[in-house]
């Protein structure tokens, strides 16, 4: 079975075709270029598409287990399931132009592109999806893991249990994933994901924000999430270069705090996953921020006291795309019956169900969790939906 998976990252569209659990092709794309382009992204699908099984789509913030056969609007589905946006907000006249709102809009029209060539290309849960993860974790949460995280994460138990003979349900890990954009800590237990934050709830990003003091919001007045995409490292440090804002950590000190935020977060937020007694085997860091060795090495210092720390290892064969574009890959395969369906089985991928906010209780969000189950109505066949929601009667 050949599987690729395709990453959405902040920077680039990595696409990675695994065979055997070996990594057989790798490209990467400029996400600004998929945004102004969706062709260049279909231009390199056609090259290997005859070779391929099934394909990993970009997945945003996640939906149990659909394919291409389920979709009947793969737009709405698109901006509204996968995105929790509005067309408008990504394609009309006042459409954001930082690099965010690239990232959406390059994800809308690649799934657009999937659907109409009829590519057996497949969407894949987040965290909140996942029936391992207990109920009181998610209230009030859309955000715990995206499904690219979860992804990476599935990738880091893999190997982990490869390296360290370990069988599927005695993985014991946190993974951080520290990406371009956003960060995200996950917890995986006897082989299950059972927490995770992700998003806005993890820390400070290079690009987002972080946790945020409602109050900030409340000051505000209008908050959109153009807002979440600002507020970070970048910004403290003037600039969306990663080098440069190292570079000025060392002599700003608004920026050197914004770094020394990240880090401290992230801290805080592994240390918060050992609630219960629990204790990690290890904790493995990856995504495109664990490639520089200032923001690694203080990451690692900070942790070292919690478990062992190392890098998260990608398959073999790789040589640039990131551990999400494998790991999307990695997830499907497992799903469709491959040789990780064993680690698929034991954190019960196929089992995912409901919504981005079926857990979201707060009275404002009430509007939005009624249009999100109105778009996976109309955008799903009849089957599709009533798989994807199970128990739930209603939003």
């Amino acid at each position: 079975m050949k599987v690729l998976g395709v990453d959405p990252g902040t920077k680039s569209f990595d696409l990675a075709l695994i065979e055997n659990g070996k990594v057989v092709w790798e490209k990467s794309i400029p996400t600004e270029s998929v945004a102004t382009d969706p062709e260049s992204f279909i231009k390199a699908l056609v090259e290997k598409q005859d070779e391929i099984d099934y394909i990993a789509a970009p997945s945003g913030y996640g939906t149990p287990l659909v394919c291409n056969d389920d979709i009947k609007d793969p737009l709405l589905f698109a901006t509204e399931v996968l995105l929790l946006s509005k067309k408008e907000k990504l394609f009309g006249p006042n459409a954001s132009s930082d690099p965010g709102s690239h990232v959406y809009r390059a994800l809308a029209l690649a799934v657009k592109s999937l659907w109409e060539r009829g590519l057996r290309a497949c969407y894949i849960p987040a965290v909140i999806h996942l029936p391992t993860v207990p109920p009181h974790r998610k209230y009030n949460r859309v955000d715990m893991g995206t499904a690219d995280k979860m992804a990476a994460t599935f990738l880091g138990a893999v190997t982990s249990s490869v390296d360290n003979g370990w069988s599927p349900g005695d993985i014991d890990l946190i993974y951080v994933e520290m990406g371009y954009g956003y960060n995200a800590v996950i917890k995986v237990e006897k082989g299950k994901i059972t927490d995770g934050h992700g998003g806005t709830i993890v820390s400070t990003g290079f690009l987002t924000v972080g946790g945020l003091d409602a109050e900030v919001a409340a000051l505000a007045v209008k908050w959109t999430r153009d807002q979440n995409y600002v507020g970070g490292v970048s910004t403290a440090c003037g600039t969306y270069d990663v080098d440069e804002a190292i570079r000025k950590a060392q002599k700003e000190r608004l920026c050197m705090a914004a770094f020394q935020s990240m880090f401290s977060n992230i801290e805080k937020n592994v240390k918060a996953l050992t609630e219960e007694g629990y204790k990690p085997k290890e904790i493995l860091v990856s995504g495109r921020l664990a490639r520089y060795e200032f923001i690694y090495s203080n990451v690692e210092k900070r942790l070292a006291g919690i478990a062992r720390v190392s890098k998260a290892r990608t398959l073999e064969g790789a040589k640039s795309t990131k551990e999400a574009a494998q790991g999307y890959a990695a997830v499907l395969e497992g799903i469709m019956g491959g040789i990780f369906q064993q680690y698929a089985d034991v954190m019960r991928l196929r089992e995912a169900q409901g919504t981005a906010l079926s857990w979201v209780v707060h009275p404002a969000l009430e509007g939005w969790k009624r249009r999100l189950w109105e778009a996976y109505e109309n955008s799903l066949t009849k089957d599709a939906f009533y798989r994807i929601m199970g128990e739930n009667t209603g939003p």
